[in-house]
């Protein structure tokens, strides 16, 4: 039910998200929307985690509620906030090497996910889902108050060459 939501989701408004932000925003707001989105959707999840699901069928399709738009909500800031982080990657360095920088996005992007998702699975462990879910909500959260005060510093790089 999770992926099938989100994948028609993302099939239906990704494009229409695409221009949208890219008519009426800049980049880094669209990528600190996007993020404080992702970590929004774990607050959305949160009674989930707390709440006895039940045994009927309807019970149990009442508490999936939550987790289905939790997906939602989630897959809406990936889809804000990645056309954004993609777009701006090529303006760190030499368009010539603009593979070798994508490497570098997901090399780095896969050690921190390994890492979160280590922090995830503890919190998780320790706490039935909670913890999980609060540093999910303070990572979101964290990074999109970091690009946040980065474009206000003008530090994020522009695909025209120009600090936005």
């Amino acid at each position: 039910m999770l992926f099938l939501s989100t994948t028609i989701f993302s099939l239906l408004f990704q494009v229409r998200f695409t221009r949208w932000f890219g008519a009426r925003t800049s980049r880094g707001t669209a990528i600190t929307t996007g993020l404080a989105l992702m970590g929004g959707a774990f607050v959305v999840m949160l009674p989930a985690l707390w709440a006895d699901p039940g045994s009927t069928a309807a019970q149990v399709t009442l508490a999936m509620v939550p987790l289905v738009v939790s997906a939602l909500v989630l897959e809406a800031g990936i889809m804000i906030a990645q056309p954004f982080v993609m777009e701006m990657i090529p303006s760190y360095g030499n368009s010539s090497i603009s593979g070798t920088l994508f490497g570098m996005f997901y090399l780095v992007s896969g050690v921190a996910a390994a890492g979160g998702n280590a922090l995830i699975g503890y919190g998780i462990e320790i706490g039935n889902g909670w913890p999980g879910a609060v540093v999910c909500i303070a990572l979101g959260m964290g990074s999109a108050v970091g690009i946040w005060l980065l474009q206000r510093r003008h530090m994020l790089a522009d695909p025209t060459g120009v600090k936005a």
